[in-house]
């Protein structure tokens, strides 16, 4: 009879690991990104840079900060100085959302007067 239980026991104890390890198999990797979007366009007034990133004023009043901008934009749009702050551009940029927090990378970045903006 306690040969009995000893082997009761092993199999539970191997069916509960093995459980454990198939859920634990299907779990998403902590930095895993889960969705990206497609390339997005859209015009505003640069306000500042700050250690959050490089904030935006929209034609609506809101603002749009964007922590990730690509390197080779930083080469033409000094975005860091006050050289930009009040003007236009026209932004393409990713969305990305990891671990539950969204992030918007500047991809494309173009300076407009301010006529173009209706364009």
């Amino acid at each position: 009879m306690n040969n009995y239980f000893r082997k009761v026991a092993f199999l539970m104890l191997f069916l509960c690991a093995g459980i454990y390890g198939s859920v634990s198999a299907f779990e998403k990797p902590s930095d895993q990104v889960t969705s990206i979007q497609d390339e997005k366009n859209l015009v505003a007034t640069f306000e500042d840079y700050t250690e959050e990133g490089f904030k935006f004023l929209l034609k609506d009043g809101n603002s749009m900060t964007f922590s990730l901008i690509a390197d080779e934009l930083l080469e033409s749009y000094d975005l860091k100085s006050d050289e930009y702050k009040g003007k236009l551009f026209q932004i393409t940029y990713l969305s990305e959302e990891k671990d539950g927090e969204i992030t918007h990378k500047i991809t494309g970045l173009k300076e407009l007067k301010s006529q173009e903006e209706n364009s």
